[in-house]
């Protein structure tokens, strides 16, 4: 399911650390570079300032992070930190760096291979180094192969992930054209270029659609307008009370959702009869971009309708990580829609995780919905010992309820009914 993750305010002011498990060469770009022509590897640039807490944080949790610190290790890299404002400052002026922190990867030369903007979790910065590592071609060598040869799609696909990565919009729109130039050319797949222009195309345009969505909903106050929304001003009688501007905001939330609704449907019906097309192509998507998409739909999942169910099943056609086979399942519960073959996704997913209690959860609402009762009974059970704050939900399933179902969607078995839901809960996500 969708997660919020909210960092530790302790980490905040904590200074970088002398003692770091990741062995920096600190301020000097010339010598790194001279250390990575000489044994023959790439340099990894952090660059970030003193007043950037996020820096702050990615140096507490993952550059001091003994893992980290042992794999780097272990990598053909040069470690360098710089201060964007301070010895860096030249550095990040040549290289456009804006954004801090900036992870850039560059070769010997001083070429760019790849960036990474803002602060990422340890899984995350790892595989991005690692595949700095491996395709550790510069985004100039790769321009120059794929404008001498447009026949090249390994190179253009290369330069098209890497400018991808850098969520610059210039670089995002040479992307794509790049991306549309291979999917129309390669008509027969040759090598799977077009089946893979069409993955990389598709998630970053899934993920764009995503960023704005989440941006605009958060910004409306959503979860805020489902409380009581009043201020105790010292000194006067009465609060001041923001429950209407919050109502106000609904409406226009829900506005868009009617609009953007119409627009989206044909653009999902078109993505998923294509991908059902390229299904033997073994495409690989980004399944973080698709489930971030699904979690926002899944939070008024009655109210995007068909558009939202046609993106379910679109995930469904990519799903293999256990994150968004679980996502699929639980929307699809949230509907009381293709039941049966969500229990297959939720039996799947809960075998990948090893039974991760979020995801057992969701086995039990689908098997509950089915009329097994006895068995989401018996799998809710093994849930609540990891996560205790499930026996609420344990309770609904002992009174034949099915909780957190979408606005207005009945249970499809008679016997049951829909739980009474909390006042002012608020939960739009199950963490």
């Amino acid at each position: 399911m969708k997660k919020i993750f909210f960092f530790l305010f302790s980490f905040l002011f904590v200074s970088f650390s002398l003692f770091s498990e990741v062995k920096w060469v600190k301020g000097d770009l010339q010598k790194a570079l001279n250390s990575a022509k000489k044994e023959e590897k790439i340099v990894m640039i952090d660059f970030y300032t003193d007043w950037c807490m996020p820096c702050k944080i990615l140096d507490k949790t993952v550059w001091q992070d003994d893992e980290v610190g042992k794999k780097i290790k272990g990598m053909p890299l040069i470690p360098l930190k710089l201060d964007a404002e301070k010895e860096g400052a030249i550095a990040a002026k040549k290289y456009s760096v804006k954004v801090y922190p900036t992870i850039l990867f560059i070769d010997s030369d001083g070429k760019e291979i790849v960036r990474v903007l803002g602060f990422s979790d340890k899984e995350t910065i790892l595989k991005k180094i690692e595949d700095a590592c491996k395709n550790n071609d510069p985004i100039e060598v790769l321009q120059e192969k794929y404008e001498k040869n447009k026949n090249d799609f390994e190179s253009g696909l290369s330069l098209a992930q890497k400018l991808l990565s850098s969520e610059d919009n210039s670089s995002n729109q040479k992307a794509m054209t790049i991306l549309k130039e291979i999917y129309e050319k390669d008509l027969d797949n040759k090598n799977g270029g077009r089946a893979k222009a069409f993955a990389l195309g598709v998630s970053a345009s899934i993920n764009q659609l995503s960023d704005k969505l989440w941006t605009m909903f958060l910004s409306s106050g959503k979860n805020a307008r489902e409380k009581e929304i009043k201020v105790d001003i010292f000194g006067l009688d009465e609060n001041i009370d923001f429950t209407q501007f919050y109502k106000f905001q609904s409406f226009l939330y829900d506005g868009y959702i009617k609009e953007k609704s119409k627009e989206l449907l044909p653009i999902f019906k078109e993505i998923y009869d294509k991908a059902v097309q390229l299904k033997d192509a073994n495409i690989t998507m980004d399944e973080e971009a698709f489930d971030r998409l699904l979690g926002f739909f899944s939070i008024d999942a009655e109210k995007w309708g068909e558009t939202g169910e046609t993106f379910a099943d679109c995930c469904k056609e990519f799903a293999k990580g256990e994150k968004l086979l679980n996502e699929v399942a639980w929307y699809n519960y949230k509907m009381q829609r293709n039941l049966e073959e969500s229990l297959e996704l939720a039996k799947k997913c809960c075998e990948i995780s090893n039974n991760a209690p979020n995801n057992l959860d969701t086995l039990a609402h689908i098997y509950m919905s089915l009329g097994q009762k006895d068995k989401a009974i018996e799998i809710e059970k093994m849930a609540i010992e990891e996560k205790p704050t499930l026996e609420s939900t344990l309770k609904h399933f002992e009174k034949d309820e099915l909780d957190q179902l979408a606005e207005g969607v009945e249970p499809k078995k008679k016997n049951l009914k829909r739980a009474i839901p909390e006042k002012n809960k608020g939960e739009d996500f199950k963490e």
